[in-house]
């Protein structure tokens, strides 16, 4: 005879009550488990975004390094130049030692087959108003409302000099009173423009010297080579010395730099 006392199975009911529980739970669970993964989605496209700033600008630790004073402006919309050189010409060195050209990639990961970075969704970010752009949770660059941007201030871009931005230069010197160029001497910048280096010779003059002075062309930001020849003590003209300098600024700000000539 069967034991009452033993052990029964569970029946319909019990299992359709235990589902219905397991149901629910998954329920509740289902919205914060997306909200975890759009988070992290978030934090990766941030991240991505910052890296992606820092390819165009330079690592603050290590000035020159990014596409901006490689190539004198900043990359296109779709940011492909940061991973391919496409019409680019590539880094060389000029006489006076400083370089111009894509020396890519400039970013190494999260990219798709075409070069366009990607965000924590896998679709492509671009670059519109001095800022890198994502679409978001939804998805879509048109729709602001959701978009992720960085920088928070955009890079300044006042479109001159084929839309570079514009530097302004303080040149000073550590001697007094501060002499820059003797009789017959010059002053000449050198720049990147589309990756190619230019040079602009200026007026001689004495003192603090600023950049652009009437007459001179815009500078774009970047890194430069100044040559200078200058007399500070009246015993002849000195040879001429080279500085590099790099430039990040927003227009209108002024960047100092004192020449050593002793």
């Amino acid at each position: 005879m069967r034991n009452r006392d033993q052990a029964q199975g569970f029946t319909l009911i019990e299992v359709i009550i235990v589902i219905a529980i397991l149901a629910i739970v998954a329920g509740a669970m289902a919205p914060l488990a997306v909200r975890m993964i759009d988070s992290t989605r978030e934090d990766t496209t941030v991240k991505r975004q910052q890296l992606i700033y820092r390819a165009i600008v330079g690592d603050p630790s290590a000035p020159g390094a990014g596409f901006l004073s490689d190539i004198g402006r900043v990359p296109d919309a779709a940011l492909m130049e940061l991973a391919t050189s496409g019409a680019l010409p590539l880094y060389a060195l000029d006489p006076c030692g400083v370089g111009a050209g894509w020396r890519g990639p400039y970013i190494l990961e999260g990219v798709d087959s075409n070069g366009r970075p990607l965000d924590g969704w896998g679709k492509p970010m671009d670059f519109s108003g001095g800022q890198i752009r994502s679409g978001g949770q939804d998805q879509d660059l048109n729709t602001a409302a959701d978009n992720i941007v960085y920088p928070s201030t955009p890079i300044t871009v006042n479109n001159v000099t084929s839309g570079m931005n514009l530097g302004v230069l303080a040149l000073s010197t550590d001697v007094s009173p501060p002499v820059f160029a003797h009789a017959g001497g010059q002053i000449t910048v050198y720049y990147a423009q589309d990756g190619v280096m230019q040079s602009q010779s200026l007026a001689s003059g004495s003192g603090t010297y600023s950049y652009p002075s009437a007459g001179d062309p815009a500078l774009p930001q970047g890194i430069h080579a100044v040559t200078i020849k200058a007399d500070p003590d009246g015993a002849g003209p000195q040879p001429a010395l080279t500085r590099t300098i790099t430039i990040y600024c927003p227009g209108g700000s002024t960047v100092h730099q004192t020449v050593a000539l002793r």
